[in-house]
Parts: structure tokens; sequence; C-alpha cells
């Protein structure tokens, strides 16, 4: 008679243990599923709010360069009257500086259409004349 109870105990544990190794196998899987899920999304935001962050320091250095153009009178007038070497002598060591301290790497004159080419490229003074087309 204890044998016999003894083997149903046994057969009765091993059912158990046949059933909740499953169980638990799946609830851990779904547990680590929706942490994936959570550090996927977490990664996600901090990755769009790192982007955003430097898009706008990039903002800020191109807008401080471009108002170092911008009060330059000299670079205007030589812009105005075409003077491409007279440009370039004029730009250049401004580039260099902006390069330096805000890692800008291409300066461009461009013409306003309907002519839209390039004037003159600080960083490459050789390539001239081609259309911008953005």
């Amino acid at each position: 008679m204890k044998h016999r109870i003894r083997r149903r105990l046994a057969l009765l544990f091993a059912a158990l243990v046949a059933v909740a190794l499953p169980l638990l196998w799946l609830m851990a899987d779904l547990q680590y599923r929706a942490e994936l899920r959570d550090d996927a999304g977490d990664a996600l935001v901090a990755a769009r709010e790192a982007y955003a962050e430097l898009v706008r320091v990039d903002r800020a250095k191109l807008g401080a360069a471009l108002d170092v153009a911008r009060a330059d009178q000299r670079l205007l007038a030589l812009f105005t009257a075409r003077d491409r070497a007279g440009l370039y002598a004029a730009a250049e060591p401004t580039y260099q500086e902006i390069r330096d301290e805000h890692r800008i790497t291409h300066w461009y004159f461009i013409l306003p259409p309907p002519e839209s080419t390039c004037f003159l490229r600080v960083h490459n003074r050789f390539k001239a004349d081609d259309v911008i087309s953005r």
C-alpha cells in the first residue's frame, strides 16, 4: 500500500513538474519580452532626444557662422561684384576660424535664381559654376 501511494505521489509530482516548467518558462519569456520592449522604447526615446540636441547645437553653430558672414560687408560687396578671387581671399580666414571652432566643413556662396550656381566653395575654391538644385 505504501508503495502504491508513493508511486501515485511520484506520478502526481511528475505531472505537476511537467505542467509547471513550461508555464514558468512561458512566464519568464513573457517577462523578458516585456522588459526588452521597455528597454527598446527607452533607447528610442534617448536616441530621439540626443538627435534633437545635436540638431539644436548644429543650428546654433550654423547660425553663429551665418551671423559672422552677414556682418562682414566686405564679403557682400565682393560677392555682389562677383569677384571670386577677392571673395575667397576675404572669406578663407573666417572659414578657417569657424571650421576650427565649430567644425563647419563647407561654406558656399550660391548665386540666386535663375543662375542657382555655386559661385564659390570656400572649402574647395577650384570647384565652381555648377548648378545647385536643392
